[in-house]
């Protein structure tokens, strides 16, 4: 058979409910996003206690980690145009990093 998940589930349903199922039905409905995850963490072995208390500590934080995940890829995007940007000035950036500046840096600098 080549059916869809949708499929699957109409079936599963119409299988429950004439058969004094339906709350297995409700059930399935409420968990089923939960056993998708299962299936992903499942897939790539990540079922162990300290995964699964991992992923649920921080689902409830998803959103506000995704604006910081997303903060800080500008943030190295901004550093990496500020570090182009400077590459030019590389007798003072030199400088910094031997102090004191050796005599060749003293005369392309000043």
């Amino acid at each position: 058979m080549d059916l869809s998940v949708s499929e699957i589930e109409e079936i599963q349903q119409e299988y429950w409910i004439p058969n004094q199922l339906d709350e297995l039905a409700l059930v399935y409905l409420e968990i089923k996003n939960h056993v998708d995850l299962f299936r992903i963490m499942k897939k790539n072995k990540l079922i162990n206690e300290k995964n699964i208390k991992t992923v649920l500590r921080y689902a409830t934080d998803l959103p506000s980690l995704e604006n910081r995940f997303s903060d800080l890829a500008n943030t190295v995007l901004d550093l990496e145009i500020k570090k182009k940007e400077l590459s030019g000035y590389g007798c003072h950036v030199v400088k910094i990093h031997s102090y004191p500046p050796t005599e060749q840096c003293m005369r392309q600098c000043f």
